[in-house]
């Protein structure tokens, strides 16, 4: 598992980790329309610090939602299904589509992959590029039977096509990483 969980650039990351992880990328479809202004105005009158989950149609993360955490200062919290984003520290309100690909090892120079320590290695790409504008933290299922493990998370820089260690971190009991 990998990605970008800082503000900075987030085309595509890696990671090298004692786990194996779900190659699901596709969020839950709900049915169901989401009121913007009533998930916005959650978030506005959240206390700062909070944690807000709020629901979105898609897979866009509205300016609106974003814009509203930056005004209460509070954490919104994205359910993508077998995955979540928590969004906090925003400098910059703007729609953003925080998807993954977990099928992207085309995109990395194999070569490095082939360096990386540990049992295996995944290849997260996030559909937004660029700056975020907030700092991203992704929560992503590494499996229970990983708790107490590590996970190296690797920026790929396209420029110098190579790995750039951004982090190490420990997979929790339940088997998520936040990265």
């Amino acid at each position: 598992s990998g990605g970008s969980s800082s503000g900075g650039s987030s085309s595509s990351g890696s990671s090298s980790s004692s786990s194996s992880s779900s190659s699901t990328t596709e969020p839950e479809k709900t049915e169901e329309k989401v009121d913007v202004k009533t998930e916005a105005d959650k978030i506005e009158k959240a206390e700062e610090g909070a944690k807000v989950e709020v629901k979105i149609e898609g897979t866009v993360v509205p300016k609106d939602y974003i814009e509203s955490a930056k005004e209460s200062k509070a954490t919104v919290v994205v359910d993508y299904g077998a995955y979540a984003w928590e969004i906090s520290d925003v400098t910059e309100a703007k729609a953003v589509d925080l998807s993954i690909n977990t099928d992207a090892k085309h995109l990395v120079n194999q070569n490095e992959l082939k360096d990386l320590k540990g049992d295996s290695s995944n290849v997260i790409d996030i559909k937004h590029n660029g700056k975020l504008g907030f700092k991203g933290t992704l929560k992503y299922n590494v499996k229970k039977e990983n708790a107490g493990k590590f996970v190296n998370l690797y920026f790929y820089n396209p420029t110098t096509k190579k790995l750039e260690l951004k982090g190490s971190t420990k997979i929790d009991k339940k088997g998520f990483v936040h990265l």
